[in-house]
């Protein structure tokens, strides 16, 4: 689960997997962008992992990687007024 600044947020909420070419601008690092690739492997996500790993976007922006860091613009801040909390669980198949 994450909680994010709601009004930075463009809905709808988007989760899928990666493309070819995805940056991130995880918390931490001032605003700077890393390709999602190197982000993988900096937090030592297995390889066969990585293909099917969700993202939840705001726009054409990463927002959360769950399970590892959300997007710098979307931290909350001082002065923010409404927060989201977002709560992403695993699907079950259907027996």
């Amino acid at each position: 689960q994450i909680w994010l600044d709601l009004e930075r947020l463009s809905m709808p909420l988007v989760v899928r997997t990666r493309r070819p070419g995805d940056r991130f601008r995880p918390l931490g690092m001032d605003g700077h962008s890393i390709k999602l690739s190197d982000f993988f492997i900096n937090v030592k996500l297995p390889r066969r992992a990585r293909g099917g790993w969700p993202l939840v976007l705001s726009g054409e922006e990463i927002a959360w990687v769950p399970g590892f860091r959300l997007g710098h613009a979307f931290c909350i801040r001082e002065g923010t007024k409404q927060m989201a909390r977002l709560i992403l669980e695993p699907s079950h198949p259907r027996d």
